[in-house]
């Protein structure tokens, strides 16, 4: 892998995690029960689409995940500390965002952002799970950021989530920097601020596994 700088780009970083520790991981949370009322997040107000459900990662020092994660982590970005984060189970892709305006709760919370640094560690893996980091950084990414259209580059739509219309028109304008394909064993790290998307598994899996730790 190249040398790049985590806190300016996206950067993939292969084979860190053996099928022992990944399978640690996934057994631990597999344990672990959901919470229909806190953890359950629906796309429609009925509540009857799921989006994703979330556990708390447990990224404490003496709890399983922990200790899988934290060394090998240190290693790769230095000392963090835990802001916000969880485990995941997403039924539907997300669109373009930034992690900049994360959602945060109590359970989920240990301290302020030290690094702004977020960590994707897949724990289920097919052709379709990917995510996209696109060449554009914003702390606030919506419907009314300005993107400078001078260029245009050809979108492949059948490859993202689902986006808005809206999203569908910034497309046209966002050079990818990257596409994280996820596999067992590889994580990806990119400062929050950093314009990404999933790729589109509808159809394909029903859902798809992982942690996301902001640091």
């Amino acid at each position: 892998m190249e040398n790049l700088d985590y806190s300016k780009e996206a950067v993939i970083y292969k084979n860190i995690f053996s099928s022992e520790e990944i399978n640690k991981l996934i057994n631990f949370y597999n344990s672990q029960p959901f919470t229909p009322m806190e953890d359950y997040h629906y796309r429609d107000k009925e509540r009857k689409i799921i989006k994703q459900k979330c556990k708390n990662p447990e990224y404490y020092p003496g709890i399983p995940p922990y200790k899988v994660l934290h060394k090998k982590l240190k290693n790769l970005i230095g000392d963090h500390t835990l802001n916000h984060g969880s485990y995941n189970d997403g039924y539907y892709p997300f669109g373009l965002h930034t992690d900049t305006n994360t959602t945060q709760s109590e359970t989920h919370t240990l301290s302020t952002v030290t690094k702004n640094i977020a960590v994707l560690i897949p724990l289920s893996q097919h052709e379709s799970c990917k995510t996209i980091f696109f060449n554009f950084f914003a702390d606030d990414f919506g419907k009314h950021t300005i993107i400078k259209n001078d260029q245009s580059y050809e979108v492949d739509h059948s490859l993202y989530g689902h986006c808005s219309d809206w999203a569908e028109e910034k497309l046209k304008f966002l050079e990818v920097d990257k596409i994280f394909n996820w596999k067992l064993g590889d994580i990806a790290t990119w400062p929050r601020n950093q314009v990404h998307c999933a790729g589109n598994f509808l159809g394909k899996i029903e859902y798809k596994s992982f942690i996301t730790l902001f640091v």
